[in-house]
């Protein structure tokens, strides 16, 4: 069985032949950290994430 790789594109999901994606959020707590995406704390609540 091959191991796994991580790579970081820029490229569109769709675009890709990714059999995973890893999202790496700060803790909600600390919205100052995600002040550069308004909205996306609340979003993210909005459909249960917790961390």
């Amino acid at each position: 069985m091959p191991h796994p790789e991580l790579s970081y594109t820029t490229a569109s999901l769709t675009e890709t032949d990714a059999d995973a994606l890893v999202l790496a959020l700060p803790p909600l707590e600390e919205s100052e950290l995600l002040s550069d995406w308004p909205g996306l704390a609340d979003s993210l609540r909005a459909v249960g994430f917790t961390g």
